[in-house]
């Protein structure tokens, strides 16, 4: 019996160590199962993670190489009065046999464009006395919104006491250093602050401030004094070494001490500048910058290929709209802004001020905000293209070409970095009737027979220019420059412009004796798609 307890006990004791060790078998298979599970969830994410879509950072001519014909970008220079849907191919040279992506969103990110009407714009508040204060507005429509944005920036009740623009001349936490600081630069037109007090920037944050330095009566290209100042303040370094490099933005305020001791009058509060994006800092060789109030006129689009045929890796549209309405998200434009080699700032008509002064605003807001990020500027107009001369067209041959055309052009005649540009002359197109009707919104695609009034820039002061931004402090006139040596040239030297859709000069200055056009636009522009694209019209 005692025999049979021990036999019994001892089963029961296998049986739990059996149990037991089961248990475990159990415990760790399940421990080593979830580990694995773990360890697959974290390797889907990492690569998940590696998967993540990049901003396109591409040239822009391989821009058009990769999406130009899903974009349909070149079907206005390939068609004709006989093929007016050209069937338009590319040699697979170019893109090395890989797949044509049908938008740029197929394979990278894209900043959102739905609810954007503008890029790195300042906000303020102004004084309470003024925020009801209006505009006479002269034979333009009027709006609140309008009114609201023209009185965003003002210090005083006259109509010229405000800025139309508050910018960063560099990004203040990583571009700012001890030796280089960086400046809020304070744009408008023909700014009335006056000499009868002194300005301060208060960074109300840091609780540090720095002096607002004023160059007042600019001069214009004829050498005469204006109402026009240069107006900016210093980030203190302090302000810049202590900011988080995620800020978006400075705040500041805008003070006016009187020499006597009385309290401090803030002239605008609450200043929000913004930093620019990483992608609107990355830096050119070749820019454009221009103001227009059509985003969707075919001729935008035309211009932008065809300058980017040139050579131009950028473009800055200064937005100069009666209304500040944008659907950028069903724009034409919307490719360009997709690949990130579009930068819209909306600058609006101001109603009391002449066009001519706003553009002046722009150049200058331009020259401040995005100058250092580009070795030449053109400040060229959408109706406006520059054809090369001949013998600087190197492209033209078949052979590979990978320098851009512009070089050919700017790098003889201002290689040296002291000289600050480029003045061009400008033709005048003057197309008969027929086609006329085209070239106000076309103009390599419109098949003028004639040409009209030349605009020789020694004669007649109306050249257009590409400058060299390090070596301008400010500019008065898209035309010329003040006071600074400007290399000009002639047709046969680098080129000449021709100007499209207003041809205001030449019916009444060249009634006759009209010279023939070569079709030298077309002929390059059909060319450079070739050579430099491989697209072409299949037969």
């Amino acid at each position: 019996m005692a025999d049979q307890t021990v036999s019994m006990g001892g089963a029961l004791r296998l049986s739990f160590l059996l149990c037991t060790a089961a248990f475990l078998f159990y415990s760790v298979s399940r421990l080593e199962n979830e580990s694995s599970s773990h360890r697959d969830l974290r390797g889907l994410q990492d690569r998940s993670l590696a998967q993540e879509k990049e901003y396109y950072q591409g040239t822009a001519l391989n821009f058009l190489i990769k999406y130009g014909i899903n974009y349909h970008l070149f079907d206005l220079f390939l068609s004709s009065k006989n093929v007016s849907k050209p069937v338009v191919t590319q040699d697979p040279a170019f893109h090395n046999g890989t797949t044509l992506h049908k938008t740029i969103s197929d394979e990278f990110k894209t900043r959102s464009l739905k609810n954007a009407k503008f890029y790195g714009v300042a906000t303020a508040q102004v004084q309470p006395e003024l925020t009801l204060v209006n505009f006479t507005y002269t034979n333009k429509p009027a709006s609140d919104e309008m009114a609201l944005y023209n009185n965003k920036f003002r210090y005083g009740p006259s109509t010229d006491q405000r800025f139309m623009t508050i910018v960063f001349d560099r990004d203040p936490v990583l571009e700012a250093t001890q030796n280089a600081l960086a400046y809020i630069y304070f744009v408008g037109v023909n700014t009335e602050l006056s000499e009868s007090y002194n300005y301060l920037c208060n960074f109300t944050a840091f609780n540090v401030q720095s002096n607002l330095e004023i160059t007042r009566r600019l001069r214009n290209v004829v050498n005469q004094e204006t109402p026009n100042s240069l107006i900016r303040c210093a980030v203190p370094w302090s302000v810049s070494s202590a900011m988080n490099k995620d800020a978006t933005e400075v705040v500041l305020e805008l003070v006016r001490i009187a020499p006597t001791p009385v309290p401090a009058d803030k002239l605008l509060r609450d200043i929000h500048v913004p930093r620019l994006h990483s992608l609107d800092r990355r830096t050119y060789k070749y820019t454009v910058q221009t103001m227009l109030e059509d985003l969707e006129d075919p001729m935008v689009v035309e211009w932008m290929v065809y300058n980017i045929l040139l050579g131009v890796e950028h473009f800055y549209f200064y937005y100069n709209a009666k209304s500040p309405e944008m659907d950028l998200e069903h724009s034409i434009l919307k490719p360009f802004l997709d690949a990130n080699l579009l930068t819209i700032v909306y600058f609006p008509f101001l109603h009391t001020v002449h066009f001519n002064n706003v553009q002046h605003a722009a150049l200058n807001a331009f020259l401040r905000q995005f100058s250092r990020y580009t070795e030449f500027v053109g400040f060229w107009d959408i109706d406006e293209f520059f054809l090369p001369t001949h013998t600087r067209q190197p492209h033209l041959n078949n052979l590979p070409y990978t320098v851009p055309v512009l070089d050919g052009v700017v790098m003889p005649l201002a290689g040296d970095p002291n000289i600050p540009g480029i003045i061009f002359n400008t033709l005048d197109m003057d197309c008969d009737a027929e086609s006329a009707k085209d070239a106000i919104h076309q103009g390599v695609t419109t098949h003028c027979q004639r040409t009209g009034f030349l605009f020789e820039e020694y004669l007649h002061s109306h050249g257009k220019m590409i400058v060299r931004p390090a070596r301008i402090p400010y500019v008065m006139s898209p035309h010329r420059l003040n006071l600074r040596f400007m290399q000009w040239t002639d047709d046969w030297q680098g080129g000449m412009f021709r100007h499209f859709n207003q041809f205001r000069y030449t019916r009444q200055a060249m009634s006759a004796d009209k010279i023939g056009f070569d079709d030298g636009l077309r002929n390059f522009t059909l060319t450079s798609l070739r050579n430099l694209v491989g697209v072409y019209v299949k037969n």
